[in-house]
């Protein structure tokens, strides 16, 4: 009798120290930044309503962990024949998400492309677009230094003219507003002192020429353009500004896209009602153009 109340009284401490199903099959699977691997969602596995992320969301879900070493990109390919594969990209707590896809690759597999990321630790989900979908998968990563080019910011008059080049190695328009866009593009600051409307034109008699205009620490995207200045030049006319620094993507709309550009700046008198609230509603017009380009 003693021996069979230790034998009852351990088996009910394993139960209580074990994890449970759920928990078990929900902890994430270390794999490497460069690599492909074979996994399978099927009945039994997480969800992503146990992850916490949508409780009504009960399609099956598989968990990996990746850590890059150093700032970098990464790009992560989930494919299957099987059911619609759905991708996400979060922080290691699996709370931020910073990228996701549904159908961005062949058919309807998933791709999320080049998301430049600082160096740390981030949670993939392979999963699918609809609940009870089933079947196997092959998930790819691969992996990216940080660009030294894009550190390069060169500091430019708000009244003047610049002769450009975009080349093979510049900056990517991905390492800088953090999407998908592989295009190259140049970067300028230009600082103004008194604020005022400054007009911008981009022209190149190669490229299909696309301008971004940033605040100064490149975090918040003020205004875009893409063919507004005729043909396929860009402008951004009497843009409201605040007194500060500002950032000047020189950009192609095209991925891999190079050749010569001239940039334009030219500033206008200040209105006396410039201010914040102008340049809020320039930031949120500016958001949805993006928006519709998937930009």
């Amino acid at each position: 009798m003693p021996n069979l109340a230790a034998g009852a009284l351990a088996a009910v401490l394993a139960s209580l120290l074990a994890p449970s199903v759920g928990q078990a099959q929900c902890s994430p699977v270390d794999i490497g930044t460069d690599v492909a691997v074979g996994g399978t969602l099927a009945p039994g596995d997480c969800t992503i309503a146990q992850l916490g992320i949508d409780l009504d969301d009960t399609s099956f879900v598989d968990v990996y962990r990746v850590v890059l070493p150093t700032d970098g990109s990464l790009t992560v390919e989930l494919e299957a024949a099987s059911f619609d594969a759905y991708l996400s990209l979060y922080d290691a707590a699996i709370v931020n998400e910073l990228a996701y896809d549904d159908d961005g690759g062949v058919g309807l597999n998933s791709v999320i492309l080049d998301v430049s990321l600082e160096a740390g630790t981030y949670i993939i989900l392979a999963n699918s677009r609809f609940v009870g979908e089933i079947g196997p998968y092959t998930l790819t990563t691969s992996s990216a230094e940080s660009n030294p080019a894009c550190d390069v910011i060169v500091s430019v008059p708000a009244n003047g003219v610049t002769q450009g080049m975009l080349s093979v190695g510049d900056c990517t328009l991905a390492s800088i507003v953090r999407g998908d866009d592989t295009s190259y593009v140049d970067q300028y600051r230009v600082t103004l002192p008194n604020g005022g409307p400054l007009t911008v034109r981009l022209e190149s008699s190669v490229l299909d020429s696309y301008l971004f205009l940033l605040d100064g620490t490149r975090t918040t995207v003020i205004d875009t353009d893409d063919d507004g200045g005729g043909g396929s030049d860009s402008l951004l006319s009497d843009v409201p500004l605040d007194p500060g620094t500002y950032v000047i993507l020189a950009n192609a709309f095209d991925p891999g896209a190079t050749g010569p550009y001239t940039l334009t700046l030219t500033p206008e008198p200040a209105a006396p009602l410039l201010g914040a609230i102008a340049l809020a509603v320039l930031i949120a017009l500016s958001n949805r153009r993006l928006a519709r380009r998937g930009r």
